[in-house]
């Protein structure tokens, strides 16, 4: 049967279906809706309920703002928090490196340096993030940079009082000035922390202030919106109640209306999946078709030109024309390409693996043209079942429009393709790394795919699903066929 001989008895079909079921949707259509009572309503009544929606939009925004003037009040607390933790911290460092010196100056133990080491290790940190939480403070930036300068004097001087205390000396012998000259620059270092800290005190004062009056002004607002709602509600209850009859009679005539386009889909969903199992029938044994005439006649020609032009090279090298032999390798190259070219295209349009060695090793090669053809990397694992005939071609065209999605539009690194028997269903899954179909521009996603894909999963029985990967990446496509109707006999391969 041919494509032409199967499409006119569909469309018969359909013109008779369309003939039977137009007539009682026109009716519908054409007849009146009978005008119920509250088909007009007065103009005060819509002023009222206009002004009374507009005090409820008003209420609802007052509400959202004065729940972000308290989120944004939170945040800020907690900011400043953070930087007065952070300023503590700094002079806890500073004051302990400053002891842990002194100490050692005192006593020449070694052991009591290990805070000054700690503190000269974790101080620049400390400082650098309060400039970071200070960033947003013009006042601050002044004082982030006096601090630095003065932490840096600071450290220098700790460095010069140890480079100063002479080697093996004895503690009595540590005169004052060695041990007065850690203490020069630490109370500016207290200054200038506690004026930050003043600083970030007063800034939260003052967000307070403007939190506690925006949130004064948004409680006015909302019960003023509140008193206006309530009217909505006295409106809306007597516009209700006059619109019910009205409604009835409308819900009447739309469920007489979707009775019959119910009917009507149903019977154009069955025909259009007949003919979408049918059409997919028709494109498997024209892929047959083709792949076998290709193989046959192209094929055939193919090589026969190439066994002609090779033995013109031999008798050109025989006859010493060397300057005609570039020429001749470039066809035999060409003829050799368009051989593998012919060969690939045969293979695509007729998995003669498939029906040779089953689905599972005709996906393990799939994946492993895949992976050298588009550089990504391909994990399987498949089980090896003893499938049907039509349910190896439906999953084996299903992974191979999958595979060929991700290599075109996913710009994945990775997909793993899984092939087993969960309980009494066959799963086929195809799961990518890439960017996901929201990722992909509207105009690159490949809809009739998708769909055909569908079909062929419907036509089996089965279900169809795609969806985010693993780990919220990707695209998964995801296949389940009752394992009665894709097996033979229902069991796996022995």
């Amino acid at each position: 049967m041919t494509r032409e001989d199967a499409h006119p008895p569909f469309a018969d079909s359909t013109q008779n279906a369309r003939a039977r079921t137009a007539p009682p949707a026109a009716a519908a259509a054409k007849r009146p809706l009978r005008p119920g009572p509250s088909r007009t309503i007065p103009w005060h009544i819509t002023a009222s309920f206009g002004a009374c929606l507009a005090a409820v939009v008003v209420l609802v925004l007052g509400f959202g703002a004065a729940s972000q003037q308290q989120a944004a009040s939170v945040q800020w607390v907690d900011h400043t928090w953070r930087v007065k933790r952070a300023l503590d911290r700094l002079e806890r460092q500073v004051s302990e490196a400053e002891t842990s010196v002194r100490a050692y100056l005192l006593t020449s133990r070694d052991d009591l340096l290990a805070p000054y080491r700690e503190a000269q290790q974790k101080y620049l940190a400390t400082v650098d993030e309060i400039a970071q939480l200070t960033s947003d403070n013009p006042r601050q930036l002044a004082n982030n940079a006096a601090l630095k300068s003065l932490l840096n004097q600071k450290w220098r001087v700790l460095s010069d009082a140890l480079a100063a205390k002479p080697a093996g000396g004895e503690a009595d012998k540590v005169t004052p000035a060695l041990l007065d000259s850690t203490l020069g620059a630490m109370a500016r270092v207290r200054s200038i922390l506690r004026s930050m800290d003043d600083e970030e005190t007063k800034l939260l004062e003052q967000r307070e202030a403007a939190f506690r009056a925006a949130t004064a002004r948004e409680q006015t607002t909302v019960v003023g919106a509140s008193v206006a709602a309530l009217l909505l509600i006295c409106l809306l209850y007597a516009t209700i109640l006059r619109a019910l009859k009205h409604r009835a009679h409308v819900e009447d005539e739309l469920a007489r209306v979707n009775r019959n386009l119910s009917d009507q889909v149903v019977e154009r969903t069955t025909q259009l999946s007949a003919l979408s199992q049918h059409l997919l029938s028709m494109s498997e044994k024209e892929r047959d078709e083709l792949a076998r005439e290709l193989h046959d006649e192209l094929g055939s020609h193919l090589s026969a030109a190439l066994m002609d032009v090779t033995a013109v090279a031999r008798e050109l090298k025989r006859a010493g024309r060397a300057e005609l032999l570039p020429a001749i390798e470039r066809a035999i190259e060409t003829l050799r390409a368009s051989t593998r070219i012919g060969r690939n295209i045969v293979a695509d349009l007729r998995p003669i693996m498939l029906r040779e060695f089953g689905l599972a090793q005709t996906i393990d090669a799939m994946c492993a043209h895949f992976a050298q053809a588009s550089g990504i990397a391909c994990e399987h694992r498949l089980e090896d079942l003893a499938f049907t005939e039509e349910a190896a071609i439906a999953l084996y065209r299903i992974a191979q429009e999958s595979l060929s999605n991700v290599r075109r539009h996913s710009q994945a690194t990775r997909v793993h393709v899984r092939l087993s028997r969960v309980d009494e269903t066959i799963e086929l899954v195809v799961d990518d790394d890439g960017v996901g179909m929201r990722g992909m521009p509207a105009r690159t996603i490949d809809a009739h795919g998708i769909l055909g894909m569908r079909e062929r999963a419907l036509a089996l029985g089965g279900t169809f699903d795609i969806k985010r990967g693993t780990g919220s990446r990707g695209t998964m496509v995801r296949v389940g066929v009752p394992a009665a109707v894709a097996l033979k006999g229902g069991s796996p391969r022995t």
